[in-house]
């Protein structure tokens, strides 16, 4: 079970998020593109109540390394920030900011056990897409 989070006493430890702007190749700051927060890697752990790696992580790095075509690479799940939304925040559709696809599988989003409304995650694809609406289930520490 994961400890539910304050998420004001993450925002103390915050920065402005910024996104990747590919034309420039930069990260820069802009209201009208992302309204957010983020918590670089190194603030934070995410971890069980007793210690060690939650068991959901365990379960998707070893259906990633499954799915690998070459077993000779290892699926490493690297974290890198906590994105935070306050009322109010969004980003804009847009495509992440490309990655050579030697390194990278793609991204994992884990939605924490804080509580919330609205705030739906829309994923792409070709011609489909998914919504992930996470705050039906937000509170749950499960």
């Amino acid at each position: 079970m994961l400890e539910l989070v304050d998420a004001d006493a993450l925002l103390t430890n915050c920065v402005k998020a910024k996104f990747g702007d590919g034309a420039q190749r930069t990260n820069r700051e802009d209201e009208s593109v992302r309204v957010a927060f983020e918590l670089a890697t190194g603030a934070w752990e995410l971890r069980e109540p007793g210690g060690g790696t939650p068991r959901f992580l365990e379960v998707v790095r070893d259906r990633v390394q499954a799915a690998l075509l070459d077993q000779e690479r290892v699926a490493e799940l690297v974290p890198q920030k906590v994105n935070i939304y306050e009322a109010g925040g969004f980003f804009v559709d847009h495509v992440d900011t490309p990655v050579d696809p030697r390194h990278m599988v793609g991204t994992l989003v884990v939605c924490l056990p804080c509580v919330h409304t609205g705030g739906a995650l829309v994923v792409k694809h070709n011609e489909g897409d998914v919504r992930f609406d996470f705050a039906g289930e937000s509170g749950a520490p499960t």
